[in-house]
């Protein structure tokens, strides 16, 4: 008893924790499929433009409101895996742009 009642509130809180996590990696699957499609259709340019502007607005909203949701993260987290995920960022952004080049014959 002298254990469990000062640890409860940090199983409590750990438990929500990861409840609230798994929702929003569930949610971020999500997203990065339906930009995935959108972006699929955009090089074989299967869709209208109205249409992929349309796209386009809801992935916005859903951007917004997943970082709106979604748990905090501490500061060192971010720090520790901020340069690894610039530079994937910077990489991805130029093979989509390759990728959009080459789709329209510029």
């Amino acid at each position: 008893l002298n254990v469990m009642v000062p640890t409860l509130p940090v199983i409590i809180f750990s438990s929500r924790q990861w409840i609230e996590n798994k929702r929003a990696i569930t949610q971020l699957v999500s997203l990065k499929s339906l930009v995935n499609e959108s972006w699929e259709n955009l090089l074989a340019q299967r869709e209208s433009e109205s249409k992929l502007m349309r796209k386009a607005r809801a992935i916005q909203d859903q951007i917004f409101i997943n970082r709106k949701t979604n748990p905090l993260i501490f500061d060192w987290v971010y720090e520790k895996n901020k340069r690894l995920q610039h530079e994937s960022m910077y990489y991805s952004i130029d093979e989509m742009i390759d990728q959009y080049r080459k789709s329209i014959g510029t």
